[in-house]
Order: structure tokens, then sequence, then C-alpha cells
């Protein structure tokens, strides 16, 4: 009897990883085990989208001056 073929699930790799669907990064089709692992390993996300922020690289350009590094004034 022929073994049943594998549930997938839709996963969105954010990293260069070599999964059993192909190279990610992007939207792929993998077993459930494999997608527990992807996002487990903070390597991609459930579904078929990207997450918030990673097309922008995360950061808000209203955060800029908060995102700057603080350097210390002389005298205090």
């Amino acid at each position: 009897m022929a073994e049943p073929a594998p549930e997938l699930v839709d996963v969105f790799v954010t990293t260069a990883v070599r999964t059993s669907a192909g190279p990610g990064p992007g939207h792929l089709r993998v077993p459930q085990a494999e997608a527990a692992a992807l996002v487990n390993t903070h390597r991609g996300v459930f579904g078929d989208r990207p997450p918030r922020g990673y097309d922008d690289g995360g950061a808000d350009p209203r955060d800029a001056a908060r995102m700057r590094p603080r350097t210390l004034r002389s005298g205090i």
C-alpha cells in the first residue's frame, strides 16, 4: 500500500535556506514538520505573505531619530 502524501503547509521563508520545496526566501509549500521547524528557528512564518516590515527592513522612517546612536556629552 502506498504511503499518503504529506499535507503541505504555506510558509513564507525569510532567509536563504534550502527546503524540500526549493530554496528560500519566498512563499513555499512544505510538509507540516518542516514548516514547524522553519518557524521555530525563526527562518519563516506561516502563511503566504511576508511578515510585517519584511520588505522595508522592519524600520519605520519616523523612528530614525530614536535609532541614532547616543553619544556621551562631556562635562556631565
